[in-house]
């Protein structure tokens, strides 16, 4: 296989994966209404690096941000000459970062350790939309490869266990979201993606078979998003199938919680907004089946800098979502109303609209405290307020019309019941179970 004819097959893919993608996120009829999710690197924009060996093929994205090295995930390559042993890194105060320590009995060579990928020839280039492909070959074959891209730490520390040619086509071994680091710092790469396949022969790259693949694959890109929902680690997709059974025992779990929250709708209606975090917080999955919350996380003031005199704010629930953006939650009882007789939006929709901005604020003046946890909330963040019920809002006229008025009042804020937080549950666990991924338990 030449560089370009699979820099050409890449850009078809793509193509064909963005269609059958953006069909699964629009709203029904046209659509699925799948939420519109980066599941894939697919998707753009950015630029995946392709390697070609003679015996396979790495596909990767890096990501520029160093902020992984305080947080993780990730892995710091050494040798036993220099360590005795291997573990988890601690930071100064003694806390784990993140970060595992991998040592190598034995040697490591320059190429490796500086992760140089040596002379590099026929390079081509393509590109779908925004995602754009640089397709370079190499003599080096693909355990070399993967043990430069990962200075070592996958090939000569760690063993994956790569599977060989003789493997059904189109399941790539994948690393979501995990960064290498030699000892010292010097050398540095963070993956949001990298797949190895070990197929380079014509039919794992014929271009009328696209079609097929890109079926199975974006459904599998939604269904790993969900079974892998509510996790800050990095991870290794043997492509076994091991996510399966992940897969089905969440979506038994929201199942089963999607009846417990409507009963306690029925009995709690008039109860305060405790009630309700208290089980939201114990069953987050109810508030978005793709992120990971963050409950009540308290975020200080530096002394003298709160415009109100507050030592802290503390958002309700805070989503972080695979693709780096974030929503901030406010619950509110739901026995309050949206709306006054003349139609004005009631003190309890203002309030939780004064405290997001509240916290907005905090965001834009002390990004600078939170960019270690939250890394990008500066840029790529949400709001929703989630009060009332969907019977008795005071609106007295169409709910999804009034509530278009107050998405012009408040920009970037999306409100929602009560009942329309449990029919989104709802509509999330009947594309879910559609997908059809697997065997079932």
């Amino acid at each position: 296989m030449t560089s370009s004819a699979i820099a050409e097959y890449l850009a078809n893919y793509a193509a064909n994966f963005q269609e059958e993608y953006r069909r699964l996120t629009a709203f029904p009829p046209a659509g699925a209404g799948y939420p519109a999710l980066q599941v894939s690197p697919y998707l753009g924009p950015g630029t995946l690096d392709v390697i070609v060996s003679p015996d396979g093929v790495a596909i990767y994205r890096l990501s520029p941000d160093d902020s992984w090295l305080a947080t993780g995930p990730g892995l710091v390559v050494d040798t036993e000459s220099r360590r005795s042993a291997a573990g988890t890194v601690t930071g100064p105060t003694g806390k784990f970062t993140g970060l595992y320590l991998v040592v190598s009995k034995t040697p490591l060579s320059d190429e490796i350790w500086s992760g140089s990928l040596g002379p590099l020839v026929d390079e081509a280039a393509s590109r779908a939309d925004q995602c754009e492909f640089r397709v370079r070959l190499t003599d080096l074959t693909r355990i070399e490869v993967l043990q430069r891209l990962t200075f070592g730490a996958f090939g000569c520390i760690l063993d994956l266990h790569l599977r060989g040619p003789e493997t059904a086509l189109w399941k790539p071994l994948i690393v979501r979201r995990l960064g290498f680091v030699t000892a010292g710092g010097k050398h540095r790469r963070f993956f949001e993606h990298l797949e190895l396949s070990p197929h380079v022969d014509a039919a794992a790259w014929d271009r009328r078979a696209i079609p097929t693949r890109v079926q199975v694959d974006v459904r599998y890109a939604f269904g790993s998003a969900f079974a892998l929902a509510g996790r800050n680690d990095g991870t290794i997709d043997l492509n076994t199938g091991a996510w399966v059974q992940p897969f089905f025992d969440r979506l038994s779990v929201l199942e089963s919680l999607l009846g417990e929250f409507e009963s306690l709708l029925h009995a709690q209606s008039e109860g305060d907004e405790r009630i309700f975090h208290s089980f939201i917080e114990e069953h987050p999955i109810l508030l978005d089946i793709y992120a990971q919350p963050i409950s009540k996380p308290r975020w200080p003031y530096p002394p003298g800098t709160s415009p109100l005199g507050k030592s802290y704010v503390e958002p309700d629930f805070v989503l972080k979502y695979p693709d780096g953006s974030y929503r901030l939650v406010e619950l509110e009882r739901p026995n309050k109303e949206l709306a006054t007789v003349q139609g004005q939006p009631r003190a309890g929709v203002n309030q939780a609209a004064f405290q997001i901005a509240e916290w907005r604020a905090y965001i834009a003046n002390h990004y600078d405290l939170l960019k270690a946890e939250y890394p990008g909330i500066s840029d790529r963040q949400s709001a929703t307020i989630v009060i009332g019920r969907s019977s008795s809002t005071g609106v007295g006229r169409s709910l999804q019309q009034y509530k278009e008025l107050l998405a012009s009042q408040y920009q970037t804020v999306d409100v929602l019941t009560y009942d329309e937080l449990l029919e989104r549950a709802r509509h999330a666990y009947a594309g879910l179970t559609s997908l059809a991924i697997g065997d079932g338990p």
